[in-house]
């Protein structure tokens, strides 16, 4: 994208990008990607592709033509006819109007000849005009000139030899035909020899038919390997237009914008029709172009080439960033630097990217959150780092558990992961606010013992029964009510054994015994509206 990007130079790294088939094919290779040889390439077995001209019969049709010294010029719109190549030209030349007395001779039941001096040498087909002899009108089926002598061909004309008769020819037309090589004058114009033709200007409509000649690579297989306009770009300007790459960027996009290019293009693209080979048109078209900022000013908004790969979809996160990196370090060697990459699965990383972030984010945030309402509830702030670390562990058990059952980070589980702080905190609370209110003349391992007579039956007759609720998600049709019955399993599963097997032992060894980890000021804070509270239900009682 953006401007300079057809410069001289960056116009032979693109052709360039687009012809180096062995290069871009190591990446394939250098992954490992490749049932076959050939589809590590992109394009052919080795990048040797042989090519071979497809003739595509061409026509274009010329309002008016002009002669001088035996060249006719026509004046053809975007006839895509190059220098050398052979056409047929069929013209339609009016017949001057003859009227008079003619005295006829050569005279058969068919034809008749007349002197037509200043008429030039020629013949063809009469494809409309009549002769009025006397009283009868004739229609006229053939017309040649010979030294000023025509040779009309009317059946039943009536005529007889040497007779005088007075005879007016109406509207008679000639179809000559011409085979030659052409000369391309312009876009609009071409030339060729016509020998015998009267010389003069506006002579009369006509066509043009010849073979315009592509190359297209004789294995299929090296063909559908990329797709790139630079070199349709290339081949017009070389075979058509006699120039070639590199040119001067106006003068590039212009050729590009011309309606000359894009009627070769669209004989190209019947070419392959022709020889069975839709799918090149329907894949040139969706892969490679130019989008144009604007109708008729030839300025780029952006152009794209493509290449096939070999990777499969949908790739995990590390296949992908292996990928994306593999392309990448081809893109900063061959392309210009405006270019950038783009490929199916990088769509799918990059939600993989934002998902991720997003679930950090909220785990995180979760965490955070969970630490402060530890700590207004407790004030205790070791009390609050022992409910963050278990609550911190039971997280990383439940991701370190994604990969060995073969989950990848989707919309799911990233839904998942956020929510897996809420799952794992109730019991790890539980525990530690009965910790916190089992008395200060006792020692950790009493705290501990107390927090679990209070609390532990609960807290595990509440796990028996989540995760039971929760295993009869599995019978859902539903992938997600699936995926979400085995996430509150195994978070119920981590959080209930991580308090009782960890959280517990934990606080006996590091816990806060008397006013160890009070903080004075939240006490007396959270106490004195404890204290306003109550002594607004006394006074409220009658």
């Amino acid at each position: 994208t953006a401007k300079g990007l057809f410069t001289e130079e960056n116009q032979m790294q693109l052709l360039g990008l687009c012809q180096m088939a062995d290069n871009i094919g190591q990446v394939d290779k250098k992954r490992g990607r490749c049932d076959k040889p050939e589809h590590c390439l992109v394009r052919g077995t080795e990048g040797q592709c042989e090519m071979e001209d497809q003739g595509w019969h061409h026509a274009a049709a010329f309002d008016t033509h002009s002669v001088q010294s035996g060249v006719s010029t026509m004046m053809s719109p975007e006839h895509g006819f190059p220098t050398g190549a052979t056409v047929t030209v069929e013209k339609i030349i009016p017949v001057p109007g003859l009227s008079g007395s003619l005295q006829a001779t050569g005279v058969t039941d068919t034809t008749f000849t007349v002197p037509v001096a200043g008429q030039a040498d020629g013949a063809g087909t009469v494809i409309q005009g009549t002769v009025t002899i006397e009283e009868a009108t004739i229609n006229v089926t053939g017309y040649s000139v010979a030294n000023g002598v025509a040779t009309v061909t009317a059946a039943g004309h009536g005529v007889q030899a040497g007779a005088i008769r007075t005879a007016t020819f109406n509207g008679v037309s000639q179809l000559r035909r011409y085979v030659d090589t052409v000369t391309r004058i312009d876009e609009d114009t071409f030339s060729i020899p016509t020998p015998g033709a009267a010389d003069g200007t506006n002579q009369g409509s006509g066509e043009a038919t010849g073979f315009i000649y592509f190359k297209v690579t004789t294995n299929v297989l090296c063909e559908t390997g990329r797709y790139c306009f630079m070199e349709q770009a290339q081949e017009y300007a070389q075979s058509i237009l006699g120039k070639s790459l590199p040119m001067p960027e106006q003068e590039l996009l212009g050729m590009l914008k011309s309606p000359g290019f894009g009627n070769w293009m669209k004989c190209r693209e019947a070419m392959f029709v022709s020889i069975g080979r839709e799918f090149e048109v329907e894949l040139g078209q969706d892969y490679t172009g130019i989008l144009w900022k604007d109708q008729d000013e030839p300025e780029v908004a952006m152009a794209w080439i493509s290449f096939n790969g070999t990777f499969s979809e949908p790739l995990s996160r590390e296949e992908g960033e292996t990928l994306y990196e593999d392309w990448e370090s081809v893109r900063k060697d061959l392309a210009p630097a405006q270019a950038v990459q783009v490929a199916s699965p990088y769509t799918f990383l990059t939600l993989q990217q934002e998902l991720i972030s997003a679930a950090m984010t909220g785990i995180i945030g979760s965490l955070i959150i969970a630490f402060v309402i530890l700590l207004l509830t407790t004030c205790n702030w070791r009390i609050a780092l022992l409910g963050l670390l278990n609550i911190s562990c039971i997280t990383l058990c439940f991701l370190g558990l994604i990969p060995i059952i073969g989950w990848e980070i989707g919309t799911n589980q990233s839904i998942f992961l956020i929510a897996v702080v809420g799952l794992s905190v109730d019991y790890t609370v539980h525990l530690l606010h009965a910790y916190n209110h089992a008395g200060m003349d006792k020692n950790r391992q009493e705290r501990m013992q107390h927090g679990l007579d209070e609390m532990g039956l609960s807290v595990t007759s509440g796990a028996i029964t989540t995760i039971g609720a929760a295993s009869f998600l599995q019978a859902c049709y539903f992938t997600f009510f699936q995926l979400f019955g085995l996430f509150i399993v195994f978070v119920v599963l981590f959080a209930i054994l991580m308090a009782v097997t960890f959280l517990a032992p934990l606080a006996m060894l590091i816990g806060p015994e008397g006013t160890q980890g009070d903080i004075a000021f939240l006490q007396r804070y959270m106490h004195g509206k404890k204290s306003s509270a109550k002594g607004a239900d006394v006074a409220a009682e009658p």
